[in-house]
């Protein structure tokens, strides 16, 4: 898992006799040791969706990027509107 990674809802598909179960667990948690599903089994399909904040750069710094591009933009856009 990359830092992007949801830890604290990571959904595990397992596959049962009638169809299959979804089970969402916390990885963050001590009882995830303790779990029936800490060992994986055949078949078995883990899905961990991404941090939605992480995922638009606005992790634990500040988005200097966006900033700058939507002030560069609002400039030009004012410099252009100026000349016509």
């Amino acid at each position: 898992m990359t830092e992007f990674a949801n830890r604290n809802k990571v959904a595990l598909i397992r596959q049962v006799n009638g169809g299959s179960q979804v089970h969402y667990l916390d990885l963050t948690s001590d009882k995830i040791l303790s779990s029936p599903f800490y060992y994986l089994q055949p078949n078995d399909i883990v899905y961990i969706s991404p941090l939605g904040y992480k995922r638009w750069g606005l992790g634990s710094t500040f988005p200097w990027a966006i900033v700058l591009s939507s002030v560069t933009t609002a400039l030009l856009l004012i410099n252009y509107i100026k000349i016509k």
